[in-house]
């Protein structure tokens, strides 16, 4: 909630005076917000499987599920551009 309220206030700030310096501390907060996204999600499936896996092959689990959301988000975003393309902006 602190980086959406900080990414909020610089891009308005950005609005108003145009400034190139909101856009690269925008990019560090983004940064640091993705890598705490993959950890986080890697985390909450490791967490989530151990409890309901009863198998002793769960260790690289977190691992395929991030790799796999990443998948997803990349397939979601071609077809996003496809259709983006096609109604022509």
């Amino acid at each position: 909630m602190v980086a959406f309220r900080g990414l909020r206030t610089l891009s308005l700030a950005q609005d108003k005076d145009g400034a190139a310096s909101h856009t690269y501390q925008m990019r560090r907060i983004s940064a640091v917000g993705i890598f705490l996204f993959a950890i986080t999600l890697t985390l909450a499936a490791v967490m989530w499987m151990k409890g309901s896996c009863t198998s002793g092959s769960r260790r690289c689990y977190g691992v395929y599920y991030f790799a796999g959301s990443v998948w997803m988000t990349l397939g979601t975003v071609y077809f996003l551009t496809m259709v983006l393309k096609r109604t022509g902006r």
